[in-house]
């Protein structure tokens, strides 16, 4: 090929359109070389976390009110497979160090009909388009003294009360966990301030994270007053990178190397 771009180059009069064809296609099998892959990787899909129909998706249903988000796959991009939101931890708002970690555990989303999406906890989410997918459901509960929230006797269904409860039950808010229930009820929010942190991803693209801030009152009247505080006060942000080294900083311990 190298000789043939000098004979174009020096206009051998001896070149035939045969070299030229040949010289053709070699420029265009090397452009195509570098073109397609690059294309492929730049079609990835690319998901974030919106409040962008927050409210249209969060509903008050038969179990109590619900608080969802949107995942969003950016229009041009692939398809997005295996969608999954998963819980990196929390912490309070005012808090910035002291996370809790949930390592990683999936949440649910409220239109995974579909056998597989069902079982596995991933959607599809394709190009321009958005699926919602549940942050948690708001229960008022009370509290045990090992900080258990109490359950229906003989189940493991948390307790709901009335909202003039005598004794102090308030509203918490149960991440909706993929067939998981933690134990230790870690991960249910009593009223506050909090930022709960989510990886959101699929089989074929980059993983961002994505920090929901959620706050609500104690003294709601009922679910839909809750919910609709949690909606007007709820705010994402994503986590870049330089913010995770930072956060690494600050976490670190002075014996660390």
């Amino acid at each position: 090929m190298g000789v043939l771009l000098e004979a174009a180059a020096s206009g051998n009069n001896d070149s035939t359109w045969f070299d030229w064809a040949q010289v053709s296609a070699a420029v265009f099998a090397a452009a195509a070389a570098v073109t397609i892959p690059l294309t492929a990787y730049l079609r990835r899909p690319k998901l974030r976390l919106s409040t962008r129909e927050a409210k249209r998706h969060s509903h008050v249903e038969t179990n109590g009110p619900h608080l969802r988000l949107l995942v969003q796959n950016q229009s041009g991009r692939r398809t997005a497979r295996g969608t999954r939101v998963m819980v990196v931890g929390h912490r309070r708002e005012d808090a910035p160090d002291d996370w809790t970690s949930l390592a990683y555990p999936s949440l649910g989303w409220p239109s995974a009909t579909g056998e597989t999406e069902a079982t596995e906890g991933e959607v599809t989410v394709y190009s321009g388009s958005g699926r919602p997918i549940g942050i948690g459901l708001f229960i008022h509960a009370r509290r045990d003294r090992e900080g258990r929230l109490n359950r229906v006797p003989g189940t493991d269904m948390i307790a709901s009360y009335a909202a003039n409860d005598p004794e102090g039950a308030s509203w918490h808010l149960c991440l909706t966990l993929h067939k998981l229930d933690i134990y230790n009820d870690r991960d249910k929010l009593q009223p506050g301030e909090w930022v709960i942190r989510l990886l959101v991803g699929a089989d074929d693209g980059d993983a961002e994270q994505f920090d929901v801030h959620v706050a609500w009152s104690e003294d709601a009247e009922d679910g839909s007053d809750v919910l609709a505080e949690a909606l007007d006060r709820l705010k994402v942000k994503r986590v870049t990178r330089i913010a995770r080294m930072l956060e690494g900083e600050r976490t670190r311990p002075d014996d660390e190397v």
